[in-house]
């Protein structure tokens, strides 16, 4: 099992923070704005890896295949779990994350309300040691976009109706409910309360 917090999160978030600042280099992805060249190494060593952010598609063919040592772990406070939830995932906000003791075996995916959120779990995971971590890029949103409300807009790109086929096969399994020749003004920009509560609206069931 990881290491305690106290242990782990103390010395070397306390070395990040002083350095660069917690906050700002964790919301988002950081190498947009800081080259990883110039990062101090203990703050490279944490950064997740190029292939760490997998997307809903992904995930979702996991659970369903029972992926041996797959933990899933939302982020979100628990009133926000028990509205929405994706399936077989744990509840563990991100402010108790550094007292959960996670096996450094097998494999974790995090998700939170958004990416930022998400990132910074992924930080603190690593800096307590976590072996395979993983993160759903754009946090829950993704999964209301891609498995449980598959878009196809109007006029289509080829890689978009390519992509399309690929969530529909997978989101009929999770109940998802596809839309099609949706104008490109709908659903762009929209925030994951949006999604959920048109969801919501429309009488799915999770």
């Amino acid at each position: 099992m990881i290491h305690s917090a106290a242990e782990g999160i103390n010395t070397v978030l306390a070395t990040v923070a002083l350095t660069l600042g917690f906050g700002a280099l964790v919301a988002g992805s950081p190498y947009e704005d800081i080259p990883e060249q110039d990062l101090p190494p203990v703050v490279a060593s944490l950064m997740p890896a190029d292939d760490a952010r997998i997307d809903a598609v992904t995930v979702a063919r996991w659970i369903r295949d029972r992926k041996p040592g797959l933990r899933l772990v939302d982020l979100r406070p628990a009133e926000d779990f028990e509205h929405f939830h994706i399936p077989t995932a744990s509840n563990i906000p991100l402010e108790e994350l550094g007292s959960h003791g996670i096996s450094d075996q097998g494999m974790t995916v995090l998700y939170g309300a958004d990416e930022e959120q998400t990132m910074r779990g992924v930080f603190i995971l690593k800096a307590l040691g976590a072996g395979s971590v993983y993160y759903l890029g754009d946090g829950v949103g993704l999964w209301l976009t891609q498995i449980i409300n598959p878009t196809l807009y109007q006029q289509p790109t080829f890689e978009e109706q390519l992509q399309f086929e690929v969530q529909l096969e997978i989101a009929a399994y999770f109940g998802g409910l596809a839309r099609t020749n949706v104008p490109r003004s709908e659903g762009y920009g929209e925030s994951a309360e949006q999604g959920l509560e048109r969801t919501m609206r429309r009488g799915c069931a999770f």
